[in-house]
């Protein structure tokens, strides 16, 4: 049984047809684990800089990185 890669609350970049979009510079956070129907594992994400959420497959999200301490 697949799993999602990523969990809710984590802060993620949003890449869409092979290149960054603007909206994803400072990141997204997965607000929900939709469930696991398809081929792929979908989400929920927000960004603080745009007033609604995105619906996207797993192929579609990287790690952000840690910020440095």
């Amino acid at each position: 049984m697949r799993k999602h890669k990523f969990s809710l609350g984590q802060s993620v970049r949003f890449t869409h047809g092979g290149y960054l979009s603007v909206a994803s510079r400072d990141g997204y956070r997965v607000t929900r684990l939709l469930p696991i129907e398809g081929e792929e594992c979908e989400y929920r994400i927000k960004s603080n800089d745009e007033p609604f959420e995105r619906v996207v497959r797993e192929s579609q999200l990287d790690r952000l990185p840690r910020p440095a301490k």
